[in-house]
């Protein structure tokens, strides 16, 4: 009996061992459907795009061939008036002969004019049926990309599930707590604290600080830290612009300390990265973290927030997602993890 239990201890290992390689690999397939999903949004953008311009192009042609089409009518009906009135001919007076002259000159003017006007006609026709041809693969690719963005965010939902499944309640202690921070919290500063108070009871993180946070959206921010903002204190933070549903990933792996609301800010996701630091994202709507659970650099969080309410007669305002990373209690620059990375140059500058 004792001899066996070496073989049950293994056993029992490699039971225990299998949910932690199915989380792992839900994670890397998370990562690679989160590229994905931004390659096809990007793919779509750039169709919708083209799309756009041969439309306009199609509508500035057809009303260049309704004006051609319109004068073509007029010259065509004044020549068939003429037809029906011809100029008498050169013996009957020399007022009818200076007629038929002014007739003959004006017909010679009028035959290159007309033959120029059929030849405009007939090339803007052809372009317009290429146009048309155009639109339509235009309109395919479109469509064959905005399907493929929803192929993957169908996988993602369906992998978010399980992955859930498999971590069950991660950590129902750090869960309770967490709730209670959220609870109490007025601002996200106080937010950040109480979550960062969290993180450090739990497991001690690696030593090294993290030398690189990865992008959460495409494209450089719009705010970083420091920069004014009106009407309230320097931001803590760096910010980004990106349409409603937008995806965000994880800019580091980690664990999160906290997945829940705060008023003014929508969703707030905390995830505690190597060295201690904590990452902050704020202003999402659909949030796939959990408390408890790790995350993977690079594998979804969650989708970006409505854009706030504006005052009647005032332009909506775009929507964003902010992110701060603290050394304990204290924001601190982005800047330094963020270097070498498309985020590290300034938008529009």
């Amino acid at each position: 009996m004792i001899s066996r239990l070496p073989a049950i201890g293994a056993v029992l290992l490699l039971i225990a061992a299998a949910p932690a390689d199915d989380l792992a690999g839900l994670r890397a397939r998370l990562v690679q459907l989160a590229q994905q999903e931004r390659s096809g949004v990007a793919r779509a953008q750039t169709a919708a795009a083209r799309l756009s311009a041969l439309n306009a192009a199609e509508a500035g042609l057809k009303a260049r061939i309704g004006a051609n089409q319109v004068s073509l009518t007029k010259l065509l009906g004044a020549l068939q008036t003429y037809q029906r009135h011809p100029p008498p001919a050169l013996l009957v007076s020399p007022r009818s002969a200076k007629d038929a002259v002014n007739a003959a000159i004006l017909m010679r003017a009028i035959a290159p004019e007309l033959e120029r006007r059929a030849r405009t006609f007939a090339d803007e026709s052809k372009h317009l049926n290429a146009l048309r041809r155009q639109i339509l693969l235009a309109d395919g690719d479109f469509l064959g990309a905005e399907h493929d963005v929803a192929d993957r965010r169908a996988e993602m939902d369906a992998l978010n599930e399980e992955k859930a499944r498999l971590e069950g309640h991660a950590d129902p202690a750090l869960s309770a707590s967490a709730a209670r921070v959220g609870a109490m919290a007025g601002s996200l500063d106080e937010l950040a604290q109480g979550a960062a108070a969290l993180g450090n009871t739990t497991a001690p993180a690696a030593t090294l600080a993290p030398t690189k946070l990865a992008p959460p959206l495409p494209g450089a921010p719009v705010r970083r830290f420091g920069d004014a903002i009106p009407g309230h204190a320097p931001s803590e933070g760096w910010s980004w612009s990106a349409p409603e549903g937008a995806l965000v990933v994880a800019p580091t792996g980690g664990r999160i300390v906290y997945a829940g609301p705060l008023k003014g800010w929508g969703f707030v996701v905390i995830l505690r990265s190597p060295g201690g630091y904590h990452v902050v994202l704020a202003g999402l709507e659909r949030v796939s973290a959990r408390v408890g659970g790790e995350m993977a650099a690079g594998e979804p969080v969650g989708r970006i927030a409505k854009p706030p309410a504006t005052s009647p007669g005032k332009a909506t305002a775009a929507p964003e997602l902010y992110l701060e990373v603290r050394k304990g209690a204290q924001p601190i620059d982005p800047a330094p993890f963020f270097a070498g990375t498309a985020s590290a140059g300034r938008a529009g500058r």
